[in-house]
């Protein structure tokens, strides 16, 4: 055990480099590990950007819904605000990115002296488990070009090649993807050499332990794991779980928004709220906790709207899950599907429905 080198070993730089180019830049050109810094998990990274890229009191303007620790994660320490631009679209149930919504935030901040220096898009989107498609986000990225701003992602993009990379910040962690939320690790891709150099320089209070960097090593290096076992089996539980749940919910007149990816959906209970307003969002979260099911409320992902909840599907097996829509339905004062005919075959595995992407 010796003092981690900042900003990561160099062997770590290079395994992550490399698991990265195998299975999520393919056919695009090879990243340079040189330019990773690492850090413990991306919550970390997020409070690092926030005191390198911002001044306090600065904007970042992010899409909803979003994830309810970004205003934590960039505001406790560097105390910067996450501005919400409400992407929603109520009639057909999905989160639409447009330029126009940015634009109208934007300049609303400058009428109150306050100006937003970066953008945040996540993908998949958590809560609701869909992606922005390369089209959606390059005119995004080009108006924060526009505006001198930092773009922050999660994923890389090839559409972004022939724009301004020194603006553009990518990060990747193990917790969701790799479903290790205890190991606490994460990367910041940047370009930018000077905004690299101020990362490595904070990075003494960020970067991971030298025993969780050999476990990364050792863990990232199994491609043929990745590719034979974990991959696969991840990707068949994910569908079953969340084939299921959007069936019971359907059941139970609840609509969800379409989840392409991840291990969570966003659902509409509006029609059990005694009354429309987020108050009333609140109280039916209540009851959810009084029968011992824990969803997260959409005003703290900024829903524009009282009554979506963001849900995790992914239990220990099929009848934990159904306990937790029964729980939900006791919550609702709503009579549980009996699973039987096609639920019961969804619990035993035989799944007859495939969601596309996730």
């Amino acid at each position: 055990m010796h003092y981690p080198r900042l900003p990561g070993e160099k062997e770590t730089q290079a395994t992550v480099a490399g698991f990265i180019n195998h299975f999520i830049r393919k056919d695009l050109p090879a990243l340079n590990p040189d330019h990773l810094v690492l850090t413990s998990g991306i919550t970390a990274a997020f409070d690092a950007l926030g005191h390198v890229l911002l001044n306090p009191g600065e904007v970042i303007l992010a899409p909803t819904p979003f994830y309810y620790r970004f205003p934590n994660d960039f505001g406790d320490r560097s105390l910067v605000s996450i501005e919400a631009v409400d992407c929603i679209d109520e009639q057909l149930g999905a989160c639409l990115l447009s330029v126009d919504r940015f634009q109208a935030v934007y300049e609303r901040l400058l009428e109150t002296g306050r100006r937003a220096k970066a953008i945040i898009l996540t993908n998949p989107r958590n809560p609701d488990g869909g992606y922005h498609s390369l089209e959606e986000m390059k005119p995004i990225a080009e108006w924060a070009i526009r505006h001198n701003m930092y773009r922050h992602s999660s994923r890389f993009t090839a559409c972004f090649a022939d724009l301004d990379s020194e603006r553009f910040v990518w990060l990747w962690g193990t917790s969701k993807d790799l479903c290790l939320p205890g190991l606490r690790f994460g990367v910041i891709y940047m370009e930018n050499a000077d905004i690299r150099l101020s990362l490595t320089t904070i990075s003494m209070f960020q970067v991971p332990n030298t025993l969780t960097q050999f476990v990364v090593r050792r863990l990232l290096s199994d491609y043929e794991w990745f590719e034979n076992t974990f991959y696969p089996e991840n990707l068949k539980r994910l569908q079953k779980c969340s084939a299921f749940m959007v069936e019971y919910l359907n059941t139970i007149g609840v609509r969800c928004m379409p989840a392409k990816s991840g291990f969570f959906i966003f659902a509409d209970f509006a029609q059990f709220l005694d009354e429309p307003t987020f108050e009333a969002e609140e109280r039916l979260n209540r009851r959810f906790e009084a029968n011992r099911v824990i969803l997260v409320p959409g005003h703290v992902c900024k829903a524009s709207k009282p009554g979506w909840f963001r849900i995790v599907f992914t239990l220990r097996d099929m009848d934990e899950l159904a306990m937790g829509l029964e729980r939900i339905c006791k919550a609702v004062d709503t009579p549980a599907p009996t699973l039987d005919g096609d639920f019961r075959i969804f619990i035993e595995g035989k799944t007859n429905g495939v969601v596309n992407g996730i």
